[in-house]
């Protein structure tokens, strides 16, 4: 008897602040998707307290949600993004990194399996663009399923507010926890980080998001000593659904 085809269902989760720009990007990709795609896929993406630039685009496939917590480097939005996903495979990754069609066809042709998790590789694509990351995997860049996910508790989001090794410590405490890593070398997101085709691709040259890793190399070196866990609780900040319908000088 033939073995059944699975239909698999992933969704696709990210975050922006005050990128429009490369939110359309996204959004003109994701329109050329042909219905039968869109149907095994869910986009979903935190406006993360934008200051000028809110979400207001509507799509059928696409799910907005709003954080009102002004802080850089949330890493609660990863926890907010899987909690939230309604597919039980995420692929949680940052705005920077495109989701094209072919690549999403792979993607859901992929035999999946529990207690492992999928890096696909980056590429920078644009001639003249800064390409010191094409051909490898992003550490921040994952597709899961939840389970695996809340079994180390998530992201921990003891490292919010500074920058750097949330998702390394999650590499750490996955693997300590007998959740493989597995890396998809054929699969290869368009990548825009240190580009200059899309300004607002990526925070590097916002100065108002310090990137001094003093704090969370010191946070960092602690926690896997400890416990390969996160630590609780999560989404430790306000939010509520999309669209933007608060002035982002209220008070929280």
């Amino acid at each position: 008897m033939p073995r059944r085809k699975v239909v698999r269902m992933i969704s696709f989760a990210t975050h922006v602040r005050d990128q429009p720009d490369m939110l359309s990007r996204h959004i003109a990709e994701w329109d050329t998707f042909p219905q039968k795609v869109l149907d095994q896929l869910e986009f979903i993406v935190v406006d993360d307290c934008p200051t000028k630039y809110a979400v207001e685009v509507q799509r059928p496939y696409l799910k907005v949600l709003l954080s009102r917590d002004q802080m850089p480097w949330n890493y609660g939005i990863k926890n907010l993004l899987a909690q939230e996903a309604k597919y039980d495979w995420v692929l949680e990754t940052n705005i920077d990194h495109l989701l094209t069609l072919p690549c999403a066809l792979q993607l859901l042709e992929l035999n999946l399996e529990r207690h492992k998790y999928y890096r696909p590789l980056r590429y920078n694509f644009n001639e003249g663009d800064d390409s010191r990351w094409s051909g490898k995997p992003h550490i921040g860049t994952l597709l899961i399923h939840k389970d695996d996910l809340w079994s180390v508790g998530g992201y921990d989001e003891d490292f919010s507010g500074h920058y750097g090794h949330e998702d390394g410590f999650l590499k750490h405490c996955l693997a300590a926890n007998g959740v493989e890593e597995v890396l998809l070398p054929s699969v290869v997101l368009r990548n825009y980080s240190n580009g200059g085709e899309i300004s607002d691709a990526d925070f590097i040259q916002n100065p108002q998001w310090d990137r001094d890793l003093v704090r969370n190399n010191a946070l960092f070196e602690k926690k896997k000593r400890g416990k390969p866990r996160a630590s609780k609780p999560l989404i430790r900040f306000a939010w509520s659904y999309g669209p933007l319908v608060w002035s982002p000088n209220e008070q929280v």
